[in-house]
């Protein structure tokens, strides 16, 4: 899955290369597979809302498994209701957050 303005993310770690894809969610944290991170939560009347970074190489899996349980994933195009400006400044220090273990997950 594939958005024209979707906001992607590319990771360089020494030879580790790979492009992060950003989507909304409803989908529970125990949907989620390899390589997909939770970067922030939105609390709505009608439940949380995620927004995640998925590894180009789980992409499809991972997109295809939140829509089995009805959890259809909107790309990120850093325009939603939710995350409205919520852009790569932020992302890049929550990912960095991550790998240094400074947020849990």
């Amino acid at each position: 899955m594939r958005v024209k303005d979707q906001i992607t993310l590319p990771v360089k770690i020494g030879t580790f290369e790979t492009t992060l894809h950003l989507f909304e969610t409803t989908a529970p944290e125990a949907y989620d597979g390899f390589d997909t991170f939770t970067l922030a939560t939105a609390h709505t009347k009608a439940g949380p809302v995620r927004l995640v970074a998925i590894s180009k190489r789980n992409l499809e899996w991972q997109t295809g498994r939140y829509a089995s349980g009805l959890h259809t994933p909107r790309p990120f195009d850093g325009e939603g209701d939710y995350f409205w400006g919520y852009g790569p400044g932020e992302i890049t220090d929550t990912l960095l957050d991550r790998i240094y273990g400074r947020m849990q997950k």
